[in-house]
């Protein structure tokens, strides 16, 4: 291991917040857990680590919100976890310091809790609750001083939005799920175009997982995402076509699989 303690602090400093980043599954970062053999280094990280990583939720979105400017330039890396249809409190996550200044590395947009259908009752109801991720990310981009070199969205599992048809029987058309989900599809494509770099897909799309879709700077190219507001080329050209087949071949299998365990 590199003898990273033989660094003055002011080094260490500058090396925390690019390997203490929160993980998606909210797991410690590896760079965290190998420290944990020397109490003193492990202490140090620990306290960045706590100061530049934040979750928001509806929950403590009220204490977020109260955070001083110089508090919240600490943070680099930002999750905020929208709000599902079973979860009680508010139903809109209100942020609005970040949108005017901010210091962020990373930012995820959680929406794993929401369904399709939840989106377009929310709407109707709140249009706070969601708006979709690009404004989102748009404001939060030219709010950044260093500007971000990873963006992250996290979306409900597909199994999530394929389950409202299942109720029509085992035979029905995976064209439904297809439907529902172009305007995913439409997202990641927008976001590629004003992003200049094309979204990779972090996790599989399997039964029961969130996908994570990931838009990352060059490498070695830190805070190099801008919003591109007049792109002239298209990253992501062809990303539909390669979606819905994607999309379409895991809800056969899906299919297949409930079809099995029902004869079992």
């Amino acid at each position: 291991m590199f003898p990273i303690k033989e660094l003055p602090f002011e080094l260490r400093a500058l090396i925390y917040p690019h390997t203490l980043i929160l993980q998606h599954d909210n797991s410690a970062p590896t760079f965290l857990l190998a420290l944990a053999a020397d109490d003193v280094l492990y202490a140090e990280a620990q306290r960045i680590y706590r100061a530049i990583n934040a979750i928001v939720t509806t929950k403590n979105q009220g204490a977020f919100g109260k955070l001083k400017m110089s508090e919240l330039m600490n943070i680099r890396h930002l999750r905020l976890v929208f709000p599902g249809p079973q979860d009680t409190g508010p139903r809109s996550l209100q942020i609005y310091k970040p949108l005017l200044h901010n210091n962020f590395l990373s930012a995820t947009l959680d929406f794993s809790a929401l369904d399709s259908h939840s989106r377009k009752h929310s709407q109707n109801q709140d249009q706070t609750s969601y708006s979709g991720p690009i404004d989102l990310i748009k404001q939060l981009l030219r709010a950044s001083v260093c500007g971000l070199s990873q963006i992250s969205i996290k979306f409900e599992p597909w199994t999530a939005a394929y389950a409202p048809y299942t109720d029509y029987g085992l035979e029905t058309d995976v064209s439904y799920y297809t439907q529902e989900n172009s305007a995913r599809r439409k997202d990641i494509e927008t976001l590629n175009k004003h992003l200049g770099v094309a979204a990779k897909l972090e996790r599989v799309v399997s039964a029961d997982v969130e996908e994570c879709w990931v838009w990352r700077a060059g490498k070695g190219e830190v805070g190099a995402l801008r919003w591109r507001e007049h792109p002239e080329v298209d990253p992501g050209a062809g990303l539909e076509e390669a979606l819905g087949g994607m999309y379409e071949r895991s809800a056969r299998a899906w299919i297949r699989d409930l079809s099995i365990r029902r004869e079992l």
